[in-house]
C-alpha cells in the first residue's frame, strides 16, 4: 500500500504507554500480514478491542484530528479534565535469575497478594498474583516501595524489559 513506516509518538510518554502502544500496534500489523499471507485480500480486526486496549493507559483520548477532514474547534476535547487510564505503571522487570527471580525496577509501591500483570515487550499479558517480596540480599520484605530494586517469583514467558503493571480499581472494573 506505499507505506514504508509508522511513526508512533513516545516523545516525553511513560514506559507503560510506549510498551502498551507498540505492542498493540505490532499485534495488529501482525495479524493483518498473517491475513494477506493466508490469501485474505481485506484483512479485518476488532478495532475495538485494539482501541480497548489502547485506552488501557494514560492517554488524552482519541480523535481523528485531521485525518478524515480539516480539523475544527469541534475536534477539540473539553470534556475531560486530563488523562484517563485503566492501568498503573508499576516498574520494569530489569533482569530473570533462576534463582532470585524477577529483578523489578519499581516506580510504585508493590504488596504482598496483590493482583498485577506483566506486559512483556511482545505485547503479551501475564496476570500473577505477588507471593513474595525479597530485597537484593535474599530478605522477605512485606511490601516494596517506590524507587528501589527487589525481587518477585519467577513468572515463566518473561524477559528483561517487560513492564509490570495492575489494573486500577475503578467502579467500571468492580
Amino acid at each position: 500500500s506505499g507505506i514504508d513506516s509508522l511513526k508512533v509518538e513516545g516523545r516525553m510518554k511513560s514506559h507503560l504507554y510506549i510498551a502498551n502502544t507498540i505492542g498493540t500496534y505490532r499485534f495488529a500489523l501482525d495479524e493483518i500480514h498473517k491475513q494477506l499471507e493466508q490469501g485474505i485480500k481485506d484483512p479485518t480486526l476488532n478495532y475495538h478491542q485494539l482501541e480497548g486496549k489502547l485506552k488501557q493507559v494514560s492517554n488524552r483520548t482519541f480523535s481523528t484530528g485531521s485525518l478524515l477532514n480539516r480539523a475544527f474547534s469541534d475536534s477539540l476535547r473539553f470534556d475531560t479534565g486530563g488523562y484517563i487510564s485503566g492501568v498503573e505503571f508499576i516498574g520494569v522487570i530489569k533482569e530473570m535469575d533462576y534463582d532470585r527471580g524477577m529483578v523489578i525496577e519499581t516506580k510504585a509501591p508493590i504488596q504482598l497478594n496483590e493482583k498485577m500483570e506483566i506486559q512483556t515487550i511482545e505485547g503479551k499479558c501475564i496476570p500473577f498474583s505477588v507471593s513474595l517480596i525479597s530485597d537484593m540480599q535474599g530478605n522477605q520484605i512485606p511490601k516494596a516501595n517506590p524507587n528501589t530494586i527487589v525481587t518477585l517469583p519467577w513468572v515463566e514467558g518473561v524477559t528483561p524489559m517487560s513492564i509490570l503493571r495492575k489494573l486500577k480499581i475503578t467502579e467500571k472494573n468492580l
